[in-house]
C-alpha cells in the first residue's frame, strides 16, 4: 500500500509514507514493513518513537512500542537491544574471561572473548590489553597466542583472518597481557584469544577489578574516516558455564592445596609379623623433584621395640634438592624423627635410585639405579 519509497527527514528524525492511489489501508489487517538508517556514531538509548495518520480521518500521534524482549544476532545481546536506534557505546559487548584449572599450580589457559561494538581498525601499532590478572607465578617475558576467528552466521572457524599477533607481551607485576591486532576488530564478530599463565601455589579468589583498554586514532562514520582519539577501559566478566563447579573458571581462581585422597591399610595385624603398610594417595597439585618436593608420613609409631635396641626402622639416602645430588643416609624409627647414619656414603650421588630388603637376616640393603 505504501510502494516502495518514503521521504526522510534526518534533522527531524521522521518518515513519510504516502497511500499509494487505488490503494487502501484495510481495518483489522496487519502491516509489516522496514526500511534502513545508519546508526549514530555515539551511544544512545531509543528514542520515544510515535506514529499518525493524516488525511480522513486524522489519528494524532500515539506512541510506538518498542521491542524490548527480543535478541539481536550479535553476540552478548540482552533484552531491550532491539529497541529501535539503541546504539551501543564505542568499545565490547563481549569481554570476558575464562579458565582452563583451577588447581594450584598448575598450567592454566585462559581464554579471551571479545565483541566489539565499533570497529577496532588495525593502525600502526594498536594493541589490546587486558588488566589486572594478579596472583600468576608467570615472570615477565612474552606468551604465545592461540586466537581463532568465529563468525556469528555459521559459527566457522577462519584461521585466514585472526586477529591477533602470535606474541603477546605479559607483565606479572599489573598482571597485564598486551594483544597486538594484525587486522581490524569487525563489529559483531566474536574473537577469542588463549594464552597460557602458571597459577600460584596458594589458595585465591579471583583478582576484582579486571578491565580491558584498547585505543584507535581512526574511526569510520557514514562512509567517511573520522581522526580522532577513541580509547577505553571496560570492566571484564568472569564466564560461568554449566559443566563446572560455579565460579571454578573464574579467571585465576585458585584451590588450596589438599589431598583429594588420603587411605592407609595393611596386610597384617598379627603380632611381630611382617606387615606390609600400603598409602594410597591423591593430590590437586604436582610434585615435582625440580621443587625439592617430599612426603612425609607421620603418626604410625612402633610401640613395643625388642630391648636390645636392634629393630627394624626406615632408611633414606640420596636425593636431589636445590641444584645439589646427595649421598647421605639417614634413618628413623618412627617416620618423624631422623638421624643421620653418614653424610658420605661410598657411593656416587644420586636421585631415583630404590633400596631393596634382601630379606635375609643380614641387615643389608641393595642400593639399585639412579642417575
Amino acid at each position: 500500500v505504501w510502494g516502495y519509497t518514503g521521504w526522510w527527514q534526518r534533522l527531524s528524525g521522521s518518515l513519510v509514507l504516502a497511500v499509494r492511489q487505488g490503494q487502501t489501508i484495510m481495518a483489522g489487517k496487519q502491516y509489516v514493513f522496514h526500511f534502513e538508517l545508519v546508526n549514530p556514531a555515539h551511544a544512545q538509548d531509543a528514542p520515544e518513537v510515535s506514529v499518525l495518520f493524516s488525511g480522513t480521518p486524522s489519528v494524532f500521534a500515539v506512541a510506538v512500542q518498542h521491542d524490548v524482549t527480543s535478541l539481536l544476532a550479535l553476540p552478548g545481546s540482552i533484552p531491550g537491544d532491539a529497541a529501535a536506534l539503541k546504539v551501543y557505546a564505542a568499545g565490547f559487548i563481549v569481554k570476558s574471561l575464562a579458565q582452563s584449572s583451577a588447581l594450584p599450580g598448575a598450567l592454566n589457559t585462559v581464554v579471551i572473548s571479545l565483541c566489539a561494538t565499533s570497529r577496532i581498525l588495525h593502525v600502526g601499532n594498536t594493541t589490546v590489553g587486558i588488566h589486572g590478572l594478579l596472583g600468576s607465578r608467570t615472570d615477565n617475558q612474552t606468551l604465545a597466542v592461540s586466537p581463532t576467528y568465529t563468525t556469528l552466521q555459521s559459527d566457522s572457524v577462519l584461521s585466514a583472518q585472526q586477529p591477533f599477533a602470535a606474541q603477546a607481551q605479559w607483565s606479572q607485576a599489573a598482571g597485564r597481557i598486551v594483544l597486538s591486532l594484525t587486522r581490524d576488530l569487525v563489529p559483531g564478530q566474536l574473537y577469542t584469544a588463549s594464552i597460557r599463565l602458571l597459577n600460584p601455589y596458594t589458595n585465591q579468589d579471583s583478582p576484582l577489578n579486571m578491565r580491558i583498554s584498547y585505543s584507535s586514532t581512526q574511526y569510520p562514520y557514514y562512509g567517511t574516516m573520522f581522526t580522532s582519539t577513541v580509547a577505553g577501559a571496560f570492566p571484564l566478566h568472569n564466564e560461568v558455564q554449566a559443566d563446572v563447579a560455579l565460579g571454578d573458571d573464574a579467571v585465576l581462581k585458585v584451590y588450596a592445596p589438599l589431598f583429594l585422597q588420603n587411605f592407609v591399610s595393611q596386610t597384617s595385624s598379627e603380632a611381630g609379623a611382617i606387615n606390609n603398610i600400603t598409602i594410597t594417595l591423591e593430590t590437586n597439585f604436582d610434585l615435582s623433584h625440580q621443587h625439592a618436593s617430599r612426603l612425609f608420613l607421620t603418626g604410625l609409631p612402633l610401640k613395643s621395640l625388642p630391648a636390645s635396641g636392634d629393630f627394624e626402622h626406615l632408611v633414606m639416602c640420596g636425593g636431589f634438592s636445590q641444584n645439589t645430588f646427595y649421598k647421605d643416609v639417614l634413618k628413623s624409627y618412627n617416620g618423624h624423627e631422623w638421624h643421620v647414619v653418614t653424610a658420605a656414603a661410598p657411593w656416587k650421588a644420586r636421585e631415583g635410585h630404590q633400596l631393596l630388603n634382601t630379606m635375609l637376616g643380614t641387615q643389608e640393603l641393595l642400593l639399585l639405579g639412579g642417575r
